[in-house]
């Protein structure tokens, strides 16, 4: 079983490795899935009347298969090249394109079933070597800053902005690019992993998202997906009605009538329908403070306020101040400076 700092899934804490193989129905298979003929997968995998084969748990067995082998050491070339949930689809498809009985397009169920095993706390994305889009889009923070405080952006454009707050508090910063995917906070939280920091500890999340109902359900999945991901101790915050498992810093209380009343846009008519919409009014206030769900306001409208809004929210929250974090940076770049002095007068005396 996968664990992070030596933390089982919250939701498995007394369920042995072999007890979640069987309630999943995978099991440890000798000869390589793809290799089986057709005969053999009916075998294991086919229903009993049909003959057909239970697509699912082939593949969910066959992704299991495949991390085993990344344990033991000998993956597939492609996942050791770097690989993403597409082309382990192809790696799969080129086999079972030769049984009718298997043929289709599974890439959603390989997705699918991959996720079940992240979920289950049995794999991470990154033992598959999978690539991750945002990574692009990540600053981790050091474990001599503030590496318990994640900075999470909606919009990719927000990126160079929140390098310079990754530099100047010591903390993580993640753009989202909309609703956060579980490969994206599951690589996250294994590179924090990997850096030494604690999971155990108490984290805080900021967020810097349009105060709408999709806005406010982005840090909501990054939460969820955190949990997941093996870090579950978030701080919560009462800024709102109902407590939240983050901060959120574009509220309209940081903006006056007149400018609300310029910049707020009108929700889809699809949108205010949803009984979430209303119940998002109700528990945030919405942009009258009064309940209002018709309308949202862009993190756009934030912009010129933002380090204002950032330095308010980090600030309560840090354990090294930001000048120490200053100083230890300052004596770095003098370290490199000087050592790259020095190689030069060795290689060019």
């Amino acid at each position: 079983m996968r664990l992070y700092a030596g933390i089982q899934p919250f939701w498995a804490a007394d369920e042995s490795l072999e007890d979640k193989l069987k309630r999943l129905q995978i099991r440890e298979f000798s000869k390589d899935l793809l290799a089986m003929d057709l005969q053999e997968l009916r075998q294991h995998f086919g229903f009993v009347t049909t003959g057909g084969i239970r697509m699912n748990l082939y593949i969910r067995n066959i992704l299991w298969q495949l991390y085993r082998q990344v344990q033991a050491g000998h993956p597939p070339p492609f996942l050791s090249e770097g690989a993403n949930i597409r082309s382990i689809w192809y790696h799969i498809k080129a086999k079972t394109s030769q049984h009718r009985a298997t043929q289709g397009d599974h890439y959603g169920m390989v997705s699918t079933q991959l996720k079940l095993l992240v979920v289950e706390g049995l794999a991470a994305y990154r033992d598959f070597n999978l690539a991750d889009d945002d990574k692009a889009y990540r600053k981790l923070a050091a474990p001599d800053g503030n590496p318990h405080i994640i900075l999470i952006g909606e919009k990719r454009a927000y990126f160079p902005r929140f390098v310079e707050f990754a530099e100047t508090y010591g903390v993580t910063v993640q753009m989202t690019q909309g609703k956060p995917s579980l490969l994206t906070v599951d690589t996250l939280v294994a590179e924090l992993d990997a850096l030494g920091i604690d999971l155990k500890q108490e984290f805080v999340v900021v967020t810097f998202v349009d105060f709408d109902p999709d806005g406010h359900h982005i840090p909501a999945v990054f939460a969820a997906h955190l949990k997941i991901a093996g870090i579950r101790q978030l701080k919560e915050f009462k800024v709102y009605k109902v407590r939240t498992r983050w901060f959120d810093m574009a509220r309209p209380v940081e903006l006056d009538k007149e400018t609300i009343n310029k910049v707020r846009y009108r929700l889809k008519a699809r949108v205010v329908k949803k009984d979430s919409t209303k119940v998002w009014g109700r528990n945030t206030g919405g942009v009258d403070g009064k309940g209002s769900y018709k309308y949202g306001i862009s993190a756009d409208s934030f912009l010129e306020i933002l380090p204002d809004l950032v330095s308010r929210a980090v600030t309560p929250e840090l354990r090294v101040p930001p000048e120490d974090i200053a100083r230890v940076r300052a004596f770095q770049k003098l370290s490199a400076s000087l050592e790259a002095m020095i190689l030069e007068k060795v290689l060019h005396p």
